[in-house]
């Protein structure tokens, strides 16, 4: 009896060695996996830093010390002598597809929190918003409807009345938008309309967004994420006004004239100067201009005279001490100019070329002629150097510009002024302009006129709309460790337009295979 009941002590002590042993054996596989987990997720943190330094060094001077976002996995070694990767994806790839490296500029996209509310430009708006699949004249008006600060409903739009009756009842914000799931509020934008496929927001092509009619959301089991008006509208899409020691470039458009010749003539000469000076207090014109239709154009210059001079009523009524600074520089000259009022404003830096301004100079009626022909030799060797240092706003942020580089063609076609034949042609040249090095022809809106796109009178037309950059990019980072088949990745949205970087979206994805990545294994000879 002594005997088995050793015996059956040692079994149950061994059965509690080998229990302790599993158990401990399960820990260290858990703690190692997360472990990897979190260098994983760490690497996505680096991955986010080094995306906003990139973002940060695009729009500035050209140097071999800059840093550009690679377009291939960053390799890298870890303190334990493993290998690791830093990944970035303008979204995740449907499987059989190769990734799409980089990240997502959304000055690509049309913002509608920048479109012109004014009487003047609400068809303009209008049009815009129009050219996108699926929205209607009723949806366009009832977009900025929602967005301006009246109560009175447009032609075909919707205003508190309306949105009141409904179920839920609710009232429109007649204000800018907050968020791009607000536009579900609108009347007659849908969830299917917005999101397309994706109605679960989370950027992946679900095996229910790829069914067909089996399963919601309805989907055409095409393979690839149909992102519906989502992937053409954003809300927040500019660019930094700022040099790179951080102060701003010079502005055009800032209301004391006799301080803008001060800034503009150290470093232009007095020529350019005085030209930019009598341009502000008597506007340009230029041989190449079109004649001025009748109708509906007519119309809309008749609004723009009324809105300006109500604007220019209420800024002279809302001075405190009775001194606006265009009064108080009527008794300063330079050059010869007595400076005024200076009531025309830049729409662009396109605007400096090919024009002519009559003004009085030392009492005598002169013509001064822009110091830069409008030709497409003379646009592309100085325009490039006007935008490094110039600018037409006073904010630290230039918003709501569309990038010609990268935007897809309907977006394109939102520009005002812009033709299709003009929208085509950019869009063929885009493979061109993702394989040409930083620091080409293609970094300023120049190129359109020296590839022979469009006019020099189109492309003042087009000009303020139009850029080559946008600080604003969203996308997926992945990080990646040599010895795991999975990756981690968040999908994120960084600004860098202003004075310090920040990340406006964050949102965790799945652990995945890297398979499912379009990432190959870290164990592989990199090419």
């Amino acid at each position: 009896m002594v005997l088995v009941l050793v015996l059956v002590v040692v079994m149950v002590l061994s059965f509690a060695v080998y229990s302790f042993s599993s158990l401990m054996v399960a820990e260290y596989a858990a703690t190692t996996t997360g472990l990897t987990h979190m260098q994983r997720r760490e690497l996505v943190n680096s991955g986010l830093e080094l995306a906003s330094l990139a973002i940060r060094q695009q729009a500035g001077p050209q140097s071999s010390e800059r840093l550009v976002l690679p377009t291939k996995p960053i390799r890298l070694q870890l303190p334990d002598g493993r290998t690791a990767a830093i990944s970035f994806l303008q979204q995740l790839p449907v499987a059989g597809k190769p990734a799409a490296f980089g990240l997502r500029n959304e000055s690509a996209k049309l913002n509608i929190n920048t479109l012109p509310l004014e009487l003047s430009r609400r068809k303009e708006s209008r049009r815009r918003l129009m050219v996108i699949k699926g929205i209607t004249v009723q949806i366009a008006d009832a977009i900025l409807d929602w967005m301006d600060p009246d109560d009175e409903a447009s032609e075909f739009g919707a205003e508190t009345s309306y949105y009141t009756a409904q179920a839920p009842p609710r009232k429109p914000r007649q204000g800018r938008f907050a968020e791009l799931s607000e536009l579900l509020q609108v009347r007659g934008i849908t969830p299917g309309l917005l999101y397309g496929e994706d109605q679960n927001g989370n950027g992946i092509l679900d095996p229910e967004e790829n069914d067909g009619a089996q399963t919601f959301p309805p989907d055409n089991g095409d393979g690839f994420l149909q992102r519906g008006l989502s992937d053409y509208l954003t809300l927040l899409s500019c660019e930094s006004t700022l040099l790179p020691q951080g102060r701003r470039k010079i502005n055009l458009n800032q209301s004391v004239l006799a301080r803008l010749y001060d800034q503009l003539e150290p470093a232009f000469g007095s020529d350019v100067a005085t030209y930019v000076v009598a341009w502000r207090m008597r506007g340009a014109t230029y041989l190449d201009e079109p004649r001025p239709d009748e109708g509906e154009q007519q119309e809309q210059r008749r609004l723009e005279r009324l809105e300006s001079v109500r604007k220019r009523l209420e800024s002279q009524l809302g001075s405190v001490d009775g001194r606006s600074p265009s009064l108080m520089a009527d008794q300063t000259r330079r050059a010869g100019l007595t400076l005024s009022d200076g009531s025309m404003r830049f729409q662009s830096l396109v605007d400096l070329f090919g024009g002519q301004v009559r003004v009085p100079v030392d009492g005598k009626d002169t013509l001064l002629k822009s110091p830069w022909a409008a030709d497409p030799v003379t646009i592309r060797r100085v325009l490039p150097m006007l935008e490094q240092m110039l600018t037409t706003v006073d904010s630290d942020v230039l918003p709501g510009r569309i990038s010609i580089n990268d935007a897809a063609e309907v977006v394109l076609r939102t520009i005002p002024g812009i033709t299709e034949s003009a929208a085509s042609a950019i869009v063929r040249m885009q493979p061109e302009i993702r394989q040409t090095e930083s620091g080409s022809e293609f970094q300023s809106v120049a190129w359109l006129m020296s590839r022979g796109i469009v006019s020099a009178a189109e492309l003042r037309a087009m000009g303020s709309s139009i850029t080559t950059h946008g600080d604003v990019r969203s996308g997926i980072a992945i990080g990646q460790t040599a010895g795991s088949l999975s990756v981690s990745a968040a999908g994120f949205m960084l600004d860098c337009s202003g004075r310090n970087n920040r990340i406006v979206a964050l949102h965790d994805l799945p652990v995945m295979a890297g398979e499912s990545a379009g990432l190959k294994n870290l164990a592989e000879k990199p090419q």
